[in-house]
């Protein structure tokens, strides 16, 4: 039986707690999100089909959507979202409870059926989902859904929800200039403001207060006072400074304030620091005085160049190079010997490595320190260099994630299934290598490849997310159901040799039925009940509670059965459409 969403989450548990417990900016879910039981052309589901081989038992199989529910709402007030529990199998299945568990007060359940109530297959149940905060705690929840699926009888669906708020954050809080000669002005740093709110805020003020000699100005040279920034919003401004005679060694600090017209989001604040250089004495400057290696594979090393450069007027002598913590992934190589000296206006190069030993995604982080004594001022100096890596397992996988369903043709010369699309690739954040692909299965000759990648001798780099292109159409030769399996080869950590399914299932001949219950749906939408088979336009009938119907249209664009408002069956009405299959050539010439 094939796995819901809601399975496929389960089994990445794991990876969906990192990425989705609940982001701070909502995904969208608004009083109402969802729809109500029934969505506008919400897709019926599929039914039970004629000449299809016996089953030893028609059994029932639930599938849940969306699988994680976020709710945005203000206190006091209603946010809703539509839950729909699916029958995507061939009996019928029985729900017996769906409700909060634990129940939690500012959270319900709207249009749940006293159970245990029945769904058909191919149909659906839509429950709303309702949130009222009392104050402005996020809240997270579950509802568990019990059910006679054999194989996930019982489900739950996580459920979060929050009250928008007002937020405003820079990036990064603090900007040290290094070290600038009097009369010059140091580089331009950026800094980042972001609306991280759900509300827009406007720009009251921007302005610098402590030492003289910084400026600001946004990105785009327009003046940022003012502003509107809509939630999501960022603005890019640049700080430098303009040494105004800054004796050597000696530290200016300043602050760049930014505040906004929102009275519950208090002024943030950007630390500047820059340190004076003159001609006496020497002065070491690293570039870049912050290493992010980003994603790297784990056991494999990335490398990074570190620049060393004397900018005062004498020679800096070198005493040590330390990792904070030397037996972590971090490293060096190439440092200049100890009691070296780095003359006036020379620069050197260190190798810094990260070699990660297994995969974190809250990375890992550790500081290079250089120490160093300014002879002629006869003063022992250190430089920090900070260090930030994540180490990241290669990951091969596909989508869809538990394989390619082909769907239903005729056993026939002449006629094939759907062509049908399946990727495969890199579902992590590191590269990896397709190194190429092989069939199992002795149906597999009846799996057409319509068409597949192109791979280099050795194998294709895919970069993080990247994925290949499969599409097949299933030639069937007589009516039974068949199985092939891709067998992806790769140098992925999580399996060298992903198996993905491809499934069809050749029919007898191509009249074919399908039942479909009337749910839940607004007087002015359309209701819509899509085929599983492309339908030849001209023999679809339709009946209603077992007589026929005048009152459907047929759109074959969408090869869907559709009720226009004020032709909508009663709700809970019984509808049957039967129809002859489109004969769809065969792609390769057939077998």
């Amino acid at each position: 039986m094939a796995s819901t969403p809601l399975r496929r989450i389960t089994r990445a548990l794991l990876l969906l707690g990192l990425i989705g417990a609940f982001l701070g900016c909502d995904d969208g879910a608004e009083p109402g999100a969802g729809g109500g039981d029934a969505a506008p052309m919400v897709d019926g589901g599929g039914g039970a089909g004629g000449g299809a081989p016996d089953q030893a038992v028609a059994a029932g199989e639930l599938s849940v959507d969306p699988v994680v529910i976020n709710l945005l709402g203000p206190v006091g007030e209603a946010a809703t979202a539509t839950v729909t529990l699916s029958n995507l199998g061939e009996g019928p299945l029985t729900i017996e409870s769906v409700a909060f568990d634990p129940p939690v007060a500012v959270f319900s359940l709207q249009d749940v059926p006293e159970g245990p109530f029945a769904i058909a297959p191919g149909a659906q149940q839509p429950v709303t989902v309702v949130f009222r905060p009392v104050d402005d705690q996020p809240v997270s929840a579950r509802i568990k859904i019990l059910s006679d699926d054999a194989d996930e009888g019982e489900l739950a669906l996580p459920v979060n929800g929050r009250v928008p708020e007002n937020c405003l954050q820079v990036m990064p809080g603090s900007v040290d200039m290094g070290v600038v000669e009097a009369g010059q002005q140091s580089g331009r740093f950026r800094v980042t403001v972001a609306n991280c709110g759900d509300f827009p805020l406007t720009l009251t003020d921007l302005r610098l207060e402590g030492a003289e000699g910084y400026a600001f100005e946004a990105a785009n040279g327009e003046d940022p006072v003012g502003l509107r920034m809509e939630g999501g919003g960022l603005l890019s401004l640049q700080v430098w400074y303009d040494n105004p005679g800054l004796r050597p060694g000696e530290v200016a600090a300043g602050n760049l304030i930014i505040e906004t017209d929102a009275p519950d989001v208090r002024p943030v604040t950007v630390g500047l620091t820059v340190r004076g250089i003159g001609r006496q004495g020497c002065a070491l400057r690293v570039e870049p005085a912050r290493i992010e290696f980003g994603d790297v594979r784990v056991a494999s090393e990335a490398a990074a160049e570190l620049t060393i450069i004397n900018e005062g007027m004498d020679p800096c002598l070198f005493r040590s190079f330390a990792i904070e913590a030397a037996d972590g992934p971090f490293g060096y190589r190439d440092a200049p010997a100890l009691e070296s000296e780095l003359p006036s206006g020379e620069r050197t190069t260190v190798t810094v490595t990260f070699t990660p030993r297994e995969a974190r995604p809250v990375g890992e982080r550790s500081n290079l320190f250089i120490n160093y004594r300014d002879v002629a001022m006869e003063e022992n100096r250190r430089e920090v260099v900070v260090l930030l890596g994540v180490g990241a397992e290669a990951l091969i996988g596909a989508d869809p994630f538990d394989g390619l369903d082909l769907g239903e043709a005729t056993a026939s010369d002449a006629c094939g299934s759907e062509i049908r699309t399946l990727q495969v690739g890199n579902v992590g954040f590191v590269p990896l290598t397709l190194e190429g692909w092989a069939y199992e299965g002795d149906a597999c000759a009846r799996f057409v490849e319509v068409a597949v990648p192109a791979l280099p001798e050795g194998g294709k780099r895919l970069e993080a997310m990247e994925m290949e292109t499969f599409s097949f159409q299933y030639q069937p030769a007589e009516p039974i159901s068949e199985e092939c399996f891709l067998i992806a080869r790769s140098d992925a950590q999580n399996n060298t040799r992903l198996r993905v399914r491809l499934r069809g299932e050749g029919v007898a001949q191509a009249a074919t039925e399908q039942a479909f219950t009337m749910g839940r749906v607004g007087q002015n939408d359309v209701a819509s009940f899509t085929l599983r088979r492309r339908a030849e336009p001209e023999s679809v009938q339709v009946f209603v509670e077992g007589a026929l119907s005048d009152a459907a249209d047929f759109n074959a664009d969408r090869n869907a059965v559709q009720f226009l408002p004020g032709d909508h069956p009663m709700r809970g009405d019984n509808i049957r459409v039967t129809y002859d299959a489109v004969c769809l050539p065969l792609e390769g010439g057939g077998d």
